[in-house]
């Protein structure tokens, strides 16, 4: 699910993701918000931004830090642009862990890439996948 732009994430913003990701699930997460200079208060235009900017990996795992953040990744501005290379075993719809995403946010899709993995198996794909992005 690559092809986002690639940059620099800032060194305190990526400790920040990384740092939540390994605590345990029963910590307050309100607390360690706060503890990380209030990164749960961030607007929600500059938090569409940073989105913007990184790989769909990243941005599911930005949205585990803490709510804000979590609503953020639901942003039409996040999910206008949706990129991904499906492999043998996905190409089934009801297999499909992207499936999940597809149906999600597929309202706020303004541009999707579909690859799969052969080039005659292209065409039934995106015939098959259109049929349920909204």
């Amino acid at each position: 699910m690559g092809g986002c732009l690639s940059t620099k994430i800032d060194p305190a913003l990526r400790h920040l993701i990384r740092n939540r990701l390994t605590k345990s699930i029963g910590s307050n997460k309100k607390e360690e918000c706060e503890k990380q200079g209030k990164w749960s208060e961030l607007p929600s235009l500059p938090l569409e931004k940073i989105y913007s900017f990184l790989r769909r990996e990243d941005q599911v795992n930005m949205s585990l830090v803490c709510r804000s953040w979590s609503k953020g990744y639901g942003s039409p501005s996040v999910w206008k642009t949706f990129r991904f290379d499906l492999t043998k075993s996905q190409l089934s719809l009801v297999t499909c862990p992207v499936m999940k995403f597809v149906q999600k946010y597929s309202s706020m899709f303004r541009h999707v890439e579909i690859k799969g993995p052969q080039r005659g198996a292209n065409d039934l794909l995106v015939q098959n996948w259109s049929r349920h992005v909204a």
